[in-house]
């Protein structure tokens, strides 16, 4: 684990909302308080008018009396629900926890799995390292059926009934970039960044479908190696023959390199500070 940046903004959003949820709650308390002792107080001193007999004390008590019963007592606060983004997020950290686990289970000992890689570019779900090759995989966790045209990637969604909901809606980051293009930014800057270490390797892209009711559309001109769906993800055999194979130290000097291009790249981060 190199960072968890979804799993850390889901757990932002969802703190901040329980937070404003606390806040109010205290409000709400604090006003039932007030309204409890300004009744307290009014049945008192009616109580004290009464016992001695003072009907212009007791009118004008009253009348208090009265107004302290029918103030408005303040609505229960009811916490806010998830807005899109941290569903979204939420979302991405289930979708990288599928393929994780997959991954644990098809891939031997000799492979090293790394979350949350970050350069320049952006970040990278997953890197998987073993003596088959070098992959960078982007998780998306959407329901629907998935197609693209080159660079521009979209999906059709439907209902549980199999009813058509959204045609066509694009899909893409914050900045506007489909995953081919999120994928290829960051994938081609770590494979850059190797090469200038003296360690030329072909870094594979693949982008896996993890939400259990994507499937796959047509897919022309797709400008990654790969788009799979969970249930047909191998990705051992996928790189087979396709990159050069890795010796056991290959990989752990591969490992080591990716590791250290990712604490350069997290200091240079805005809002962080050289240490």
């Amino acid at each position: 684990m190199l960072s968890d940046h979804t799993s850390q903004q889901s757990n932002r959003a969802e703190q901040s909302r329980e937070a404003e949820y606390q806040a109010q709650v205290a409000k709400y308390k604090e006003a039932l308080a007030r309204i409890q002792i300004r009744r307290e107080n009014a049945n008192q001193i009616l109580r004290s008018a009464w016992q001695e007999r003072r009907i212009a004390r007791i009118l004008a008590r009253g009348w208090e009396y009265l107004s302290s019963r029918f103030t408005l007592v303040p609505t229960l606060p009811i916490k806010a629900r998830a807005d899109r983004q941290e569903i979204v997020w939420a979302a991405g950290k289930e979708g990288e926890q599928i393929v994780l686990q997959e991954l644990t289970r098809q891939l031997s000992d000799a492979w090293t799995v790394m979350a949350g890689y970050r350069n320049r570019m952006g970040e990278i779900d997953l890197v998987a390292v073993g003596p088959e090759g070098i992959a960078a995989i982007e998780v998306k966790y959407l329901n629907g059926l998935m197609y693209c045209e080159g660079d521009s990637w979209y999906r059709d969604r439907y209902d549980k009934y199999g009813n058509l909901v959204e045609l066509r809606r694009m899909i893409a980051d914050r900045r506007g970039r489909s995953p081919s293009r999120q994928l290829n930014d960051t994938a081609g800057a770590l494979q850059d960044f190797l090469a200038h270490r003296r360690v030329p390797v072909r870094v594979l892209r693949v982008v896996v479908l993890s939400h259990p009711n994507s499937r796959l559309g047509t897919f022309n001109d797709q400008h990654v190696d790969w788009v799979s769906t969970v249930e047909s993800f191998n990705l051992t055999e996928f790189c087979r023959d396709r990159c050069v194979a890795n010796s056991p130290a290959q990989v752990e000097k591969l490992v080591d390199f990716i590791r250290k291009d990712h604490t350069f790249s997290d200091r240079l981060r805005p809002g962080k500070k050289l240490t």
